[in-house]
């Protein structure tokens, strides 16, 4: 759902819009991407990152997914495109999966996990082994 842009005002989206809509589309949204590349840039340390429902944890990970798969040009305009980000902007695959509507039981887990990884290798072309267990 989004508002009706009235006098070419900036748009506010609310769900769960990817970070390149969010750019693209000229979106209201708060520029989290000094926080990020201090995450990034310190791999000494671990991070655990809680949030209440609804609260922009999806468009946080897609946001570092946008950054390590190289899409410069959406950062333009916010703090890590204009600072001197020590990462350069190569990218890299990026993977990503959600437990949601996982089995609770752990051997339905277990089977649905190696389901979701052995795609994955598949579609990176990853030089790893596939699992059957």
């Amino acid at each position: 759902m989004e508002t009706s842009k009235k006098d070419n005002l900036p748009t506010i989206l609310v769900g769960g819009n990817p970070f390149e809509e969010f750019v693209e589309d000229n979106t209201v949204f708060v520029d989290k991407t000094r926080i990020i590349s201090t995450l990034i840039n310190d791999p000494q340390r671990a991070f655990f990152l809680s949030r209440p429902r609804r609260f922009g944890k999806t468009l946080l990970l897609d946001t570092i997914k946008n950054i390590f798969e190289g899409e410069k040009h959406l950062f333009e305009n916010l703090d890590i495109g204009k600072s001197e980000f020590d990462r350069a902007w190569e990218p890299f695959p990026v993977i990503m999966f959600s437990f949601n509507g996982y089995p609770h039981d752990p051997v339905l887990l277990k089977k649905r996990l190696i389901y979701e990884l052995n795609k994955i290798v598949a579609q990176h072309k990853l030089p790893i082994r596939t699992v059957n267990d």
